[in-house]
């Protein structure tokens, strides 16, 4: 059975795609079996894979999650972009009409239903939602997740719409999904502002609260960059023999951390539930 995962927030802005893809393509280099669902119509999680492993070509992936929705089979919808890690894409125009496909009955565990047929085949599936604290998308990828992150800026608004999206995730534990929990708050975009890091700190806490990971992204251009060129990719327009410069070697170092300390983070959630972890 995968460890199922959305990483989310309710103000936009925060980098949660970038993010999730650095994090997905992290777990994939060390060997674990993964699956990439982007839930946004937006489909930039998928714009960002394909610039990743096709460069600029425009690749066209085809079946799209919704089609598979439509087909009854999300496998059809499985794109293999290494040995480790796997897509399901989104199409703007296609992913939007999903919500023509809700009832009362499957209003919140459409996807889950379908996940549930070949997630033993994955150590890890990460869900991509659209940047509001509630929309069906978002409620349906939290019900069929185990565990959720909550992506922030160290700013006030960001880490208020952090609270948001908390509260959505409490409804959906309580009323659809027992099992869900969260992970923590993992910072982004931070930065050396030492004045607003203090005043932050002291309503916050994110220095020693166990609710924020300890691990954080840094602001840095290079992330911002990997949403137009790939990830972990000098830019294109850079003619170079080497794959990783050291901006990416760097980002990629802090990216094992942050996803070693998810590993940590869900040994201890399942060893407090009595269960053995062995992803």
């Amino acid at each position: 059975m995968a460890y199922k995962i959305t990483i989310a927030n309710s103000k936009g802005g925060v980098g949660k795609t970038t993010i999730t893809a650095m994090i997905g393509y992290i777990f994939a280099e060390k060997g674990k079996k993964v699956l990439l669902i982007d839930v946004d119509p937006q489909s930039n999680l998928t714009q960002i894979m394909a610039n990743t492993f096709y460069g600029d070509d425009e690749k066209e992936f085809g079946s799209t999650l919704y089609d598979g929705i439509v087909g009854k089979d999300l496998r059809r919808s499985i794109h293999e972009l290494s040995d480790q890690l796997h897509l399901i894409p989104s199409g703007y125009l296609d992913t939007a009409k999903i919500r023509t496909l809700f009832s009362d009955s499957n209003r919140y565990t459409l996807l889950k239903k379908h996940i549930d047929k070949f997630e033993d085949e994955y150590d890890y599936i990460f869900f991509d939602v659209p940047p509001t604290f509630t929309t069906e998308f978002i409620e349906n990828a939290l019900t069929a997740s185990d565990y959720f992150i909550v992506l922030s800026e160290a700013s006030p608004f960001s880490l208020s719409g952090s609270g948001k999206f908390w509260d959505v995730a409490a409804e959906i534990h309580e009323h659809l999904n027992p099992n869900l929990e969260c992970l923590g708050i993992l910072i982004n975009m931070r930065e050396d502002n030492k004045k607003l890091l203090t005043m932050l700190d002291t309503k916050y806490d994110f220095s020693n609260s166990e609710d924020f990971f300890k691990n954080y992204f840094p602001r840095r251009e290079r992330i911002a960059g990997y949403a137009a060129y790939g990830l972990f990719k000098r830019d294109i327009v850079v003619k170079s023999l080497i794959k990783y410069d050291i901006h990416d070697k760097r980002l990629m170092k802090l990216t094992h951390k942050v996803v070693e300390e998810i590993m940590e983070k869900i040994k201890a959630a399942e060893n407090a539930k009595g269960k053995e972890v062995t992803k």
